[in-house]
């Protein structure tokens, strides 16, 4: 592999990237269990971002409610909503 170390085992070999399209058919649980790390990985920072951020849909309505703006027979609640 041309100098470069991989993990072999444990959880680093789990949550590193396949290398190469047969390791994926040799060892398919480490293809799945990478998927799934790095898509529940971005959904949970990005749910972490929005709430950090302010545009969580209560920030937004509140920004709104503060600017005097709002939707016609729409209250706070239903605009979070």
């Amino acid at each position: 592999m041309s100098g470069q170390s991989a993990p072999v085992g444990g959880l680093a070999y789990y949550i590193s990237a396949p290398r190469e399209w047969v390791d994926i058919i040799r060892d398919p649980f480490h293809c799945l269990f990478y998927c799934t790390f790095v898509m529940g990985s971005c959904a949970f920072f990005s749910r972490i971002w929005i709430d950090v951020s302010g545009s969580a849909p209560r920030d937004v309505v509140q920004n709104l409610m503060n600017q005097e703006m709002s939707l016609m027979g729409h209250g706070k609640e239903s605009m979070v909503k």
